[in-house]
């Protein structure tokens, strides 16, 4: 199991540093080909960079999120299969939780 956890870590990350390398050259050719009138500032180009970073800690998040939909039915399928219609409480404990989770947020916003 921890061979495969390490080979999609590996494989995560690789593909991270793939999207952010595409998407900071894009960022630095555009501002290349722009015209020396548009006096693009070194601000422009910094905070071009950071949106690149929080564009890939999004994709990682939303990797994340199927990865982990996708873990739980498979529990949940193997929960099933030993204790039969009992897995249906550990879904309903997590979506309580999940909703108790989600009261504070909403009471901030």
């Amino acid at each position: 199991m921890q061979v495969f956890g390490a080979v999609y870590w590996h494989r995560h990350y690789r593909f991270m540093a793939m999207v952010r390398g595409t998407l900071t050259t894009a960022v630095y050719r555009k501002a290349l080909q722009m015209d020396v009138k548009a006096s693009i500032s070194a601000k422009t180009i910094t905070l071009t960079s950071v949106d690149c970073e929080r564009i890939t800690r999004g994709l990682m998040d939303l990797h994340e999120l199927w990865a982990n939909v996708m873990q739980v039915a498979i529990a949940t399928w193997q929960i099933e299969t030993q204790l039969g219609v009992a897995c249906i409480a550990p879904i309903v404990v997590t979506l309580g939780l999940f909703s108790i989770n989600q009261i504070p947020k909403a009471i901030t916003h």
